[in-house]
């Protein structure tokens, strides 16, 4: 009974942090992915009075992936059906050039209004319409979110590790009749603190494995599935194994740390 309680001790504090680093990792794959999809649908609404190349685009907008000269003859036909074809050819020569382009990443508010400051600095370019109200909207939110769990994760992460501290210089303090006999017979500091580097690594394990289980779980209920289809989000956002071996290795560097911190600041003492 006293080991288990021993190593739920260890356990809750470690689960804790490791849950909260498993809720930032699915966090950051489905910011990712609503990222990308922004990206895809986004592009800036371009009207020069001359033509331009993605090459002079490229020049003063390192995000600038695609540009696209868009037809207006299809517009006009819409609001000038009684026109002949050969009129409607010669209002089209008449026009601007109009592009669409399409960047790289979505930009921030600040990046945004940049790009469209460049644009509007080449004296060809009539018009640049960024149509970034909502997109910044969707933006903001997730960075908002993004930012919010990032600090919820280091406040618990910071948390967890105090608790754990503790927690070993208890386990350190139960054991220390037997590492003072071990001391006498002439072991080294890391052979008489073995103990606690082997509960550390079982607690590192077991709680991974109980995230991964979790995970696992949550990732299978139909609820789930619905409503990540529900926001256009599919299962990559869990990558369970990947993220076991991750959480696994985390959990076994700091809980290693905390044993390591506890035996120098004891050998100080």
């Amino acid at each position: 009974m006293n080991t288990l309680k021993q190593h739920l001790s260890l356990l809750i504090p470690l689960t804790a942090m490791l849950f909260s680093l498993q809720c930032l990792f699915i966090l950051q794959r489905i910011v990712a992915q609503q990222e990308g999809f922004i990206t895809q649908k986004y592009a800036i609404g371009i009207t020069s009075s001359k033509p331009i190349t993605l090459e002079f685009v490229q020049s003063k907008i390192i995000e600038a992936k695609e540009l696209v000269k868009l037809d207006p003859k299809d517009s006009l036909s819409k609001l000038t059906k009684d026109i002949e074809d050969s009129a409607l050819n010669n209002l089209t020569k008449q026009l601007p050039y109009f592009y669409s382009l399409s960047l790289e990443y979505f930009p921030n508010t600040q990046r945004l209004n940049a790009i469209e400051a460049v644009l509007r600095k080449n004296k060809d370019i009539i018009a640049v319409d960024t149509f970034s109200k909502r997109h910044l909207e969707n933006y903001n939110l997730l960075s908002f979110i993004r930012f919010s769990v990032t600090t919820f994760s280091v406040i618990l992460a910071i948390i967890s590790f105090m608790l754990m501290l503790k927690q070993i210089e208890i386990w350190r303090y139960a054991n220390k009749e037997k590492m003072e006999i071990m001391d006498i017979l002439g072991a080294s500091v890391w052979i008489r603190n073995r103990s606690l580097f082997k509960l550390a690594l079982i607690c590192s394990f077991v709680s991974s494995f109980f995230i991964a289980v979790i995970v696992f779980y949550i990732a299978n209920l139909q609820t789930t599935i619905d409503t990540l289809q529900g926001f256009g989000l599919g299962l990559s956002i869990f990558e369970i194994p990947l993220d076991f071996l991750k959480l696994l290795s985390i959990s076994i560097i700091v809980s290693f740390v905390c044993v390591i911190f506890v035996i120098l600041s004891k050998a100080r003492a």
